[in-house]
This record gives C-alpha cells, structure tokens and sequence, in this order.
C-alpha cells in the first residue's frame, strides 16, 4: 500500500473558511474545546470504517461535501485501515502541497482529525 499521509493540519483560518462556504451551517459550527477551530455540529466517526469498504469511502466523501469537518480516528481503528481510508477520502478531496486542487476543492487545513493517541488494545 502506499504511503497516503497528507501534510497539514486544521486552522482556525482553514475552519472558517469552510463554515463560510456552507452559510446554511454557519449558526451550529462550535468552537473546538479551548482551540480557534471551528467545527461541524456533527462528526464522522471511523471506529468501524476500513479502507477496503468503497462504501465507507463514499459514505466519508459524502459527510465532507455535506459540511462534516470533523473526524474521529485511532491508528488502532480497523488495524489501521481506518486510518489508510481516511488518507485516501482526504488526498481526493483536498488541494496537495503543488496546489493541485482534489475534487473536492477542499484545501487540508479545513478539516479537523481527532486522534485517539492514547488508546491501546491488548492482543
């Protein structure tokens, strides 16, 4: 498989940028904890999700062009296919560092991952 990592992170400047493209969301983006991002009221979460499900592609395609920005995500999710099924969703939607833009028209920044670091799972 190969190596499907996206540069980048969420902004507070990205976050907004995609709350204000979606106005009809505009009121129900909430603040991020203490941080400046701003995300959907609603997150896709990718417990049960793996990279060799197209469904599961299309069903994260869809949440993001439908204005979910926030993803809840583990490395331990699906032995890490969750994770690979996340990196492949956002490399197609988003705007790579050449500036290339995905099909999405989403630039990288506008989008918040969770990450469950802490979690281990016992074998």
């Amino acid at each position: 498989m190969s190596d499907i990592r996206i540069p980048g992170f969420a902004t507070p400047d990205g976050t907004t940028r995609f709350r204000d493209r979606l106005p009809e969301f505009t009121g129900e983006f909430n603040r991020l904890g203490k941080t400046e991002l701003l995300c959907s009221p609603v997150g896709f979460g990718s417990y049960r999700v793996d990279v060799r499900v197209a469904e599961h592609r299309a069903a994260l395609s869809k949440a993001i062009r439908m204005g979910v920005n926030l993803i809840d995500t583990s490395a331990n999710y699906a032995d890490g296919n969750s994770e690979r099924m996340i990196g492949e969703v956002l490399r197609a939607l988003t705007t790579n560092t050449s500036g290339v833009p995905g099909e999405g028209g989403f630039q990288r920044d506008e989008i918040e991952r969770l990450r469950n670091a802490n979690f281990k799972i016992g074998r």
